[in-house]
């Protein structure tokens, strides 16, 4: 039980690194202790894909092979951004901001996120 009520943070499915394929290392999970994860390195690409669910955490996946519904059929959220981290700061690719102070678009091309070492969900 949370706060804002039950919910549950699904543990099965979690963001990535992006770049030259669609997922690479480090795997960014939506929980873990803070200071537990990886180490952000310029030049890293990094998919953030929380995936909450009212009720419990379990999920399954449909026939499809593609769709997932929460087991017990509660209502779910998944979101997604891409975050690119440069010289000037995390750039938010996918928000419609724009790149940060300092940063042209073209200036950047992020082509791969760097293996990690480090357990994320510590």
């Amino acid at each position: 039980m949370r706060a804002a009520g039950e919910y549950g943070i699904v543990e099965d499915y979690v963001g990535h690194g992006i770049g030259s394929e669609m997922h690479m290392d480090p795997p960014v999970p939506n929980y873990g202790r803070p200071g537990r994860g990886p180490v952000l390195a310029e030049g890293m690409a990094l998919a953030i894909e929380p995936l909450l669910v009212l009720g419990g955490p379990n999920t399954r996946l449909l026939d499809d092979g593609w769709t997932v519904v929460s087991e017990d059929g509660g209502w779910s959220a998944h979101f997604e951004h891409t975050v690119a981290i440069t010289p000037d700061g995390p750039w938010v690719l996918t928000a419609s901001t724009g790149p940060p102070a300092g940063v042209l678009a073209a200036d950047r091309v992020i082509v791969r996120a760097p293996a990690m070492d480090r357990n994320p969900a510590g």
